[in-house]
């Protein structure tokens, strides 16, 4: 197999022998030879190595070498190679990249409904594929608006999901905030309560020291009343 990398010039290259990138208007012939260009060349070779293909076949040499002979001339000596085309470059000329083609105004919607849909990262790459190998206009344009309403039905799904998301995150949200409120009011009742205990505890402490002091205070006056009246009696009896 022998591979060709081949660059097509513009015609206005090398005293004009190139090739143009785009047929001709007319399709007229001159003297005979109708009007080249680079994609009519191009399938040319593409049908050239084609036919190479079909007519030759891959032998074995008894040396073990590997030859490409024509099936049909075995015994020629000429021997043919099969090819293909690689890294084909279409160099414009000066008209091309002066007047390049624009879309037509009838399709300058499809254009941009193409345009998002390819770089939608919503729809696959074996449905892309599919669109763009349509050739019929019609075909296009309903695949187009089948997969706008695919994609736009996508959309609500994905914002129906977001919302049923937040929602759920508001009311986890919500739930977390009543339970903390709830657990700082059973703290806080809590702790008002410890303190009211204590302060009752206070209290009751307080109470007790003071009639233990009564208690005392009390005695003290007794034994003092005891002590006077026994000094009274034995002054009275002498």
């Amino acid at each position: 197999m022998v591979t060709t990398t081949v660059t097509l010039l513009p015609p206005s290259t090398n005293g004009g022998d190139g090739r143009s990138l785009r047929a001709a208007l007319l399709s007229a012939t001159t003297d005979g030879i109708k009007a080249q260009h680079s994609i009519s060349l191009f399938n040319k070779l593409r049908d050239i190595s084609q036919e190479e293909q079909r007519k030759r076949s891959l032998l074995s040499t008894p040396e073990g070498r590997e030859m490409l002979v024509d099936e049909e001339n075995s015994g020629n000596e000429r021997i043919g190679f099969p090819f293909r085309v690689k890294d084909l470059k279409i160099m414009p000329s000066v008209s091309d990249t002066k007047a390049m083609l624009t879309t037509g105004s009838d399709l300058l919607d499809l254009e941009e409904d193409l345009f998002r849909i390819a770089s939608s990262s919503k729809v696959g790459d074996q449905s892309k594929e599919m669109i763009m190998k349509k050739v019929d206009r019609g075909q296009t344009r309903a695949i187009v608006d089948e997969m706008k309403l695919a994609i736009v039905d996508e959309i609500e799904l994905h914002e129906n999901a977001m919302v049923a998301e937040i929602r759920e995150e508001g009311r986890q949200h919500e739930d977390a905030m009543v339970a903390e409120i709830r657990e700082e009011i059973l703290e806080k009742f809590e702790s008002d309560g410890r303190q009211r205990e204590e302060a009752t505890r206070q209290r009751e402490e307080l109470m007790l020291n003071q009639m233990k002091t009564l208690h005392i205070e009390l005695l003290v006056v007794t034994l003092a009343c005891i002590g006077i009246s026994f000094v009274a009696l034995l002054h009275l009896k002498k």
